[in-house]
């Protein structure tokens, strides 16, 4: 198979675009961890020849996401318990930072996206739309982060984010969780929105606190069935 830009990518990043839908499949559980993948596999599922597969499999194994052994296929590694556990603590500490930054620095260009974003948050909370919801949370997110002017924090933010989508999406299935975790993306998004940046550390802060013990009572749950 050659040329397919189709894919909607060019020939020089399919392979960062197959990394990017095998990464978003592994989080999302389609392959579970410990599952062996193989390159005619990942051929057949996203459309492409083996060269974009190989560059994909060699940004998942730099990222720990994928263990390859010479002589045999590649196996899905995945997301632990620890590794959730030490996103939510990154977010914990650095959220805040640039929710505050946020607050000092948007424009009206960031704060119509943020907007925007909020929007759609409570569109899909009303739909009861799970997934639809963890991609309007993400840009969500990604708005702060971009507003907050600082770049590293943008970097190390957006990766820890993403790496507990899983999480998020199993919060947003539950009603309650998704409505609660609205109203405090609202709140957030109204002090940025006046400047306040000591609330708004304070209010980013505390969500990223409750989604880690919504995580951890929800195994808790799982643990005792």
């Amino acid at each position: 198979m050659t040329g397919m830009t189709g894919y909607g990518a060019t020939p020089a990043g399919l392979g960062a675009k197959v990394a990017g839908d095998l990464r978003e499949d592994i989080l999302n559980c389609v392959y579970a961890s410990g599952e062996s993948i193989t390159e005619t596999m990942l051929c057949q599922r996203y459309q492409v020849s083996r060269t974009p597969v190989r560059e994909a499999l060699r940004q998942l194994e730099l990222e720990g996401l994928i263990k390859v052994t010479p002589n045999k296929s590649p196996v899905v590694v995945g997301i632990s318990h620890q590794d959730m556990l030490d996103n939510f603590d990154i977010r914990i500490s650095l959220e805040g930072m640039a929710a505050e930054k946020a607050a000092e620095n948007i424009d009206e260009a960031g704060l119509a996206a943020l907007k925007e974003s909020l929007d759609l948050l409570e569109f899909y909370v009303m739909k009861g739309d799970s997934r639809n919801l963890g991609e309007a949370d993400t840009s969500f997110h990604d708005a702060i982060y971009a507003a907050s002017g600082s770049r590293p924090l943008r970097s190390v933010l957006r990766n820890s984010h993403y790496y507990t989508r899983a999480a998020r999406l199993g919060a947003f299935r539950d009603g309650e969780r998704a409505k609660k975790a609205y109203e405090e993306h609202a709140q957030v998004y109204e002090a940025i929105r006046a400047g306040d940046g000591k609330k708004a550390r304070e209010l980013a802060t505390a969500h990223v606190c409750r989604a880690k013990e919504f995580y951890l009572a929800r195994l808790e749950v799982k643990g005792n069935e």
